[in-house]
C-alpha cells in the first residue's frame, strides 16, 4: 500500500459548471470556499456542513485555513461523487510543495475528537505531501491484510459511494494558494445525458486540449 502511495494524485471534484467558467478564456483561477463566500461569489448553505465550516476547518488548519483548496488523494483519477462529477487531477509539481495531507475530513474528525480548552489537535494525523504514503499506511492499516489485492487499493484510499451524508471516507488534501487550470493534469467527467449539457461539454473538450489537459469520459 505504501509503495502504491506514492504514486498518487491530488483531485478536486467539481460541478460542470465550475469546470466551464475556470477554462474560459486564459483560465480562471479556482475558487476556494471562504474566499468565494467573502466576496459575495457563493452562498452558505444552511446544511450540516456550511455553518461550521470556519471552525472545524480553522481548528485544523488555524491562521490560514480560508486560503486553502481542498481535495482528496487518489490511486484511479477518481474524486469524491457528491463534490462534482467533474474530477479533477492536479499536477504534482505543482501543488507538492503547498500540499499538506490529513487523515479525514475535519468534521468527521472533530466530531471524533472534539475541540476543547487546551485540546488542540493531536499529533499524528497529518503529513507533508512527500510522506503521504506513511500517513495512508497509518489509517489504512486495519483494512489491509494479506489477501488484499494491489487492485483494491484505490477503493480503500478513496470510498467511492455517493454517500448521503458527506462522509465518504478518503484522505484531505490541503493545497495553499491560486489554483489555475495550467495546473490541471487530467479530467475524469462523467457525461451529461442532458443534449444541453452534452454540447457544453463538447466545447469545454476543446479549451482542455488548448490547457494541455487529458480527459477521460464516464457514462453515467
Amino acid at each position: 500500500m505504501g509503495l502504491a502511495v506514492t504514486g498518487s494524485k491530488a483531485v478536486v471534484s467539481r460541478t460542470q459548471g465550475d469546470l466551464d467558467d475556470m477554462l474560459k478564456g486564459d483560465g480562471k483561477l479556482m475558487q476556494a470556499y471562504f474566499p468565494a463566500v467573502r466576496a459575495g461569489l457563493r452562498v452558505p448553505q444552511n446544511n450540516e456542513f456550511d455553518p461550521n465550516r470556519d471552525a472545524n476547518d480553522s481548528r485544523i488548519n488555524p491562521h490560514f485555513y480560508d486560503k486553502l483548496h481542498f481535495g482528496a488523494l487518489t490511486l484511479d483519477g477518481q474524486g469524491v461523487p457528491h463534490y462534482g462529477p467533474f474530477a479533477i487531477t492536479l499536477r504534482t509539481e505543482m501543488i507538492s510543495n503547498r500540499a499538506t495531507l490529513f487523515e479525514e475530513n475535519p468534521v468527521k474528525f472533530n466530531e471524533d475528537h472534539p475541540p476543547g480548552r487546551n485540546k488542540p489537535v493531536p499529533y499524528g494525523y497529518r503529513s507533508v505531501w512527500d510522506e503521504r504514503n506513511k500517513l495512508a499506511m497509518a489509517k489504512l492499516q486495519p483494512k489491509i491484510d494479506p489477501e488484499t489485492a494491489d487492485s483494491e487499493f484505490a477503493d480503500l484510499l478513496l470510498e467511492k459511494t455517493d454517500a448521503p451524508d458527506g462522509f465518504s471516507d478518503f484522505i484531505e488534501v490541503h493545497i495553499y494558494g491560486d489554483v489555475h487550470p495550467r495546473a490541471f493534469e487530467h479530467i475524469m467527467a462523467e457525461v451529461p445525458q442532458d443534449d444541453l449539457d452534452k454540447l457544453l461539454w463538447d466545447r469545454m473538450k476543446g479549451r482542455l486540449n488548448h490547457f494541455g489537459i487529458s480527459y477521460q469520459e464516464n457514462a453515467t
